[in-house]
């Protein structure tokens, strides 16, 4: 299989966004999306399974991290990417457009990216009672946990789990959430099933389980991975920190098989004396809408990722 070479988006195809996210919500259609501005309003939820894998402190040593969680939101005084950039959950929108890459940027602490603009915004994380979720044949109730608030903009109820209270991942196994409803949201119910294991080939001319993969500013970054179902998206990120910042440079793929990262963009990465903590972040999700009352939109979104140490040179 040959890897391809893509040129970078533009900054809006690159952009995460919402409005894709389309469901049938009741007995009829979604309204159009609320327009950026301080006039904008909306509702969304997210609800997200997890499991992450990255490199220990000792060659050849991995981790595992399972994470159940879920986000009813309300919105008010901003548009979608501002509310879900703000709750940290833009990455589990569906990009734009697949097969691209943009710029390298900087990922602002959520407190910094309150501002002034946001004075009369609002973000309700919404208590729905309680969510059952099941996979295959066995099951867990997620409980609406307090949320202590970011200034004045952020409060409400959270739902997750970091240890998946018996539930595992088994790819192909059928997860359901499931919610009655509470507080103006209508019931629910969404299922997909688990995809494929991931498992990351090559990282540039590196097999990443057996050694640090190198990242070649001066060459495209080809990465290959054993495909999945063509529907699901492949996610990659490069990231590091530079002079305390964290910085990343993130592309959109099809589940093929492989994709070169473009070294038009790899020459943005800093002299390798003026960064550390260097990574190759790959993702598999596969998604599903649904629709409630009282929403706009909902997803489920299933992930697997691979972090890995990296080396730039």
């Amino acid at each position: 299989m040959s890897a391809r070479s893509h040129t970078a988006a533009t900054p809006l195809a690159a952009r995460v966004g919402l409005a894709l996210l389309v469901s049938a919500l009741g007995c009829g259609t979604a309204d159009p999306a609320p327009e950026a501005g301080p006039d904008g309003h909306g509702s969304f939820a997210l609800m997200r399974v997890e499991r992450s894998r990255f490199d220990g402190t000792l060659p050849g040593e991995r981790f595992e991290h399972f994470e159940i969680e879920g986000r009813v939101v309300r919105f008010s005084g901003m548009d979608r990417e501002e509310a879900s950039t703000v709750l940290g959950t833009a990455e589990l929108f569906e990009p734009e457009e697949l097969d691209t890459c943009e710029p390298p940027t900087s990922v602002l602490p959520r407190e910094e990216m309150v501002g002034d603009q946001f004075d009369s915004s609002e973000i309700e994380l919404v208590d729905v009672g309680v969510i059952d979720v099941r996979a295959g044949d066995r099951a867990i109730v997620l409980e609406p946990q307090s949320f202590p608030g970011l200034m004045s903009l952020l409060q409400g109820a959270i739902y997750g789990t970091t240890d998946g209270q018996g539930l595992a991942w088994e790819q192909g196994v059928d997860w359901t959430f499931a919610s009655r409803g509470a507080s103006g949201i209508g019931s629910f119910e969404v299922a997909v099933d688990a995809p494929e294991e991931l498992s990351v080939l090559r990282i540039g001319a590196d097999d990443p389980a057996v050694v640090r993969p190198l990242v070649e500013r001066a060459l495209d970054l080809p990465i290959v991975w054993e495909a999945g179902r063509h529907d699901d998206v492949v996610r990659i990120e490069i990231g590091w920190t530079q002079f305390g910042t964290e910085m990343r440079l993130r592309c959109a793929a099809t589940d093929d098989g492989s994709f070169v990262v473009p070294v038009s963009l790899l020459r943005q990465l800093p002299d390798p004396s003026m960064l550390t903590s260097a990574r190759v972040v790959v993702q598999r999700e596969r998604r599903r809408p649904f629709g409630a009352g009282g929403l706009d939109e909902g997803q489920l979104v299933m992930s697997l990722t691979e972090t890995f140490d990296a080396r730039v040179r």
